[in-house]
């Protein structure tokens, strides 16, 4: 919500776009996929490749980094001081000493917990998000193939913009690590529909 609030007002940002990502699947059996941020502009020209920014977001808690740390990945922390030397250690840290951190998170279908980097993450995000380009490349969804299936975007043929990939990563409530991934040339052009 925060990222969406500081688009100029020529910006134009939806939040959660929808995709089909695999129409041979059925609902919440993985047919489909949602964009965390979509962001056109609303001086769009059909005639001229335009920017449309594509955002992965991803948010690697505190308290995930502070159990990282622990023998006992179940156990809680005593109170909030418990995560004042995380804290100061993400302030002076460097980029890769950031995403060398780990963190642990419960997988509730392996039943177990994952001991991950924050690389990882950032890694996972960035294959999440040209899978979701590649789609979106292909235009509005057809019986045939995936596509966009969301109202909030127009999907014109014949157009020629430019998709922009970035995935943004918080870390701790602290630190936000922001990096592009990817530029993808479409035959389509996107724009966001007048609300």
């Amino acid at each position: 919500m925060a990222i969406e609030l500081l688009w100029f007002e020529e910006a134009q940002c939806v939040p959660q776009m929808r995709l089909v990502v695999d129409s041979t699947k059925s609902w919440r059996e993985g047919q489909d996929g949602f964009v965390d941020i979509f962001v056109g502009n609303s001086q769009h020209q059909l005639t001229t490749a335009n920017p449309v920014l594509v955002m992965e977001l991803k948010n690697v808690m505190l308290c995930s980094l502070w159990k990282a740390q622990q023998r006992d990945p179940d156990v809680e922390p005593r109170s909030s001081k418990d995560y004042k030397p995380i804290a100061m250690t993400l302030r002076d840290t460097t980029e890769d000493q950031l995403l060398a951190m780990k963190y642990t998170y419960y997988d509730k279908e392996e039943r177990e917990w994952i001991k991950l980097q924050v690389k990882d993450a950032f890694q996972a995000a960035t294959a999440q998000l040209n899978k979701y380009m590649n789609i979106i490349s292909m235009g509005r969804v057809t019986s045939t193939r995936p596509g966009v299936l969301d109202d909030r975007i127009m999907c014109h043929d014949g157009g020629c913009d430019i998709l922009l990939g970035y995935v943004i990563i918080c870390v701790g409530g602290a630190r936000v690590l922001c990096r592009p991934t990817t530029r993808k040339a479409t035959f389509y052009s996107f724009k966001v529909r007048d609300t």
